[in-house]
């Protein structure tokens, strides 16, 4: 775990003669965080364990390959059993309210100081992970409700943000009633989607299928890509 912890330092500062630790040790970093993850619970799981892993998945830095939600999606696969997820969503809620920051605070070596916009983002990463531990529970009315319950939003362009966001994870589950659902929920509550959105909605309206919906928005790209061609050599 100090291995994982002392890369993922080295991807937020310059403490390696690298600048990508992981793939200097020959590993992605979803790799590596498996085999951590697992050797953590060998020899069985707890809830220490799993608020440990938690916080190595939220607090430590990650490469220019990887994303946030690749650590989360990983964790969420080694937690095996409903039971261990259930656990999960419960540390979750926990280390929002005392364990920010706070899981590795004896380790002076890479001691990770939290800026308050780091912690907010760490904050927005919880809501995120507690979505897909939901979602890997097949329950998708309470990962919608809870994450919209949990994320704070102010602005009107984070709300968008916020929208975006979750309608790719439902994405990501087909799940394409309540794609078009929140969708619609999110206009009555004069959220303005951005363009991409809107073009998405208008075919899963008529087709309710993600994969026509890709295949026409493909279709769509490709003549003006070929309009464009043509426009040029005129």
């Amino acid at each position: 775990m100090k291995i994982y912890r002392a890369l993922t330092y080295g991807c937020g500062y310059w403490i390696f003669n690298t600048d990508n630790t992981f793939r200097s040790v020959g590993y992605k970093q979803t790799e590596l965080l498996r085999v951590v993850i697992e050797k953590c619970f060998y020899s069985g799981i707890d809830k220490d364990k799993i608020r440990q892993t938690i916080a190595l998945v939220l607090e430590g830095y990650v490469d220019r390959e990887t994303l946030p939600t690749g650590l989360m999606l990983t964790l969420v696969d080694c937690l095996k059993s409903p039971e261990t997820k259930e656990i999960a969503i419960l540390e979750c809620d926990e280390y929002l309210k005392s364990g920010i920051g706070k899981i590795f605070s004896k380790d002076k070596l890479f001691r990770i100081n939290l800026s308050e916009y780091r912690r907010n983002d760490i904050i927005e990463n919880i809501h995120e992970l507690c979505f897909h531990l939901r979602a890997a529970l097949f329950e998708y009315d309470k990962a919608v409700s809870e994450y919209k319950k949990n994320i704070k939003v102010s602005k009107e362009k984070n709300k968008e943000i916020g929208l975006y966001c979750m309608l790719r994870w439902l994405e990501m589950y087909d799940q394409v009633d309540l794609w078009i659902r929140e969708y619609e929920a999110a206009v009555a509550r004069r959220i303005s989607p951005r363009k991409e959105l809107e073009e998405k909605y208008e075919i899963l309206k008529e087709c309710k299928s993600f994969e026509v919906m890709w295949k026409k928005l493909k279709n769509s790209a490709a003549i003006v890509i070929k309009t464009w061609e043509l426009n040029i050599s005129s």
